[in-house]
């Protein structure tokens, strides 16, 4: 008797394996595959790309570009005559410097790194801590600060007067204002050249436009997770891979961020959420440039924050595995874009 009812156990226990061996472990292991309806879905949130848009006041034309181009690569503009906007900015750094703050014209420290230039033009609010409202007055912000260019107004535009094909430049921007050479018009050339710096298309995107050789699978099943598991979608979303938002994702740091401006719980530590677009190549991260690989970030959100009242609601325990981790990584690389070269132009005399 109980020979038998051990068989019927042993049977039972069987049937039981067979199922959660064939029924079960498949439903876990195959969590975040998904159908090529839903994987379009997800691919049709990065499809659309905005417009450059220009202020009423501050409308395109070809000889600002070009005066703005002109402005943002000469580093006679600065306290220091050696600082150009363009030596924060680097176009083969990934439009910062590849350091993890920033230099006072002083040469001492400044707590955060730089910002990426890329796609402001795309963008609402500027500087990690969305102080200035416009790329306008991000410009005049930057020329006047000592942690920048350093240099008042009226001091570059004195130097700007001395030179006299510069004057040639801005009556051609700028023909129907007989004061050539002002604030106004400084600030607008610099505003139309950083419109103009748009990465270019990446094999994300041609991916997602219907090659599906484009990305390896590697990164195919790490866009999953993108989207899935690790819901990086939730703050990068969109064309540009950001919510344009703030946020607290518990960096060690005591720098409050958007909350110099916005006294508010919810922006305490909260910096904005950047683009992804190139973001292989604009090493290191983070506001205080803290995170010199795309790993260790994901390590970061994966376990490492901080956890404190402020903390964005997105950031959690991922529970993302070595493998997964490194999938992510892969398809971050497949968003550097083929951007156009930048020449640097010849500077007048």
């Amino acid at each position: 008797m109980n020979n038998h009812i051990t068989a019927i156990f042993q049977g039972w226990l069987s049937t039981a394996t067979f199922l959660f061996a064939f029924l079960i472990i498949p439903s876990l292991t195959c969590a975040i595959e998904v159908s090529d309806a839903d994987l379009l879905r997800m691919q049709t949130r990065f499809q659309e790309k905005g417009s450059v848009t220009y202020p009423e006041n501050n409308l395109f034309s070809a000889e600002k570009l070009v005066l703005g181009k002109m402005l943002f690569f000469d580093p006679r503009f600065s306290t220091n005559q050696q600082t150009a906007c363009a030596t924060c900015h680097n176009p083969s750094l990934g439009w910062q410097n590849g350091l993890s703050y920033t230099r006072k014209i002083g040469k001492s420290p400044f707590p955060r790194r730089t910002q990426s230039l890329l796609n402001m033009g795309l963008d609402s609010r500027y500087f990690s801590d969305g102080r200035a409202a416009s790329i306008e007055e991000q410009v005049l912000i930057s020329i006047e600060s000592t942690a920048e260019l350093n240099i008042p107004m009226e001091r570059l535009l004195a130097k700007l007067a001395k030179i006299p094909a510069y004057l040639t430049l801005f009556q051609n921007a700028f023909p129907y204002d007989e004061t050539a050479i002002s604030a106004e018009n400084v600030i607008q050339s610099l505003a139309t050249y950083e419109r103009s710096i748009v990465s270019g298309n990446a094999p994300f995107d041609a991916w997602i436009a219907g090659d599906n050789t484009a990305l390896s699978a590697q990164a195919q099943h790490g866009f999953i997770l993108f989207n899935r598991k690790a819901g990086c979608v939730a703050c990068h979303s969109g064309w540009e891979f950001s919510d344009h938002s703030f946020h607290d994702i518990g960096l060690p740091d005591m720098d409050i961020g958007r909350a110099n401006y916005l006294p508010f719980l919810a922006m305490q530590f909260a910096f904005k959420t950047p683009s992804l677009r190139n973001v292989a190549k604009r090493a290191p991260y983070m506001h205080h440039g803290g995170f010199q690989t795309l790993r260790s970030i994901l390590d970061h959100y994966n376990e490492s924050f901080v956890r404190r009242s402020s903390i964005s609601m997105h950031i959690h325990p991922l529970h993302l595995t070595d493998d997964e981790m490194d999938d992510i990584v892969e398809f971050l690389k497949s968003l550097n874009g083929s951007d156009t070269q930048t020449t640097l132009p010849i500077l007048p005399q």
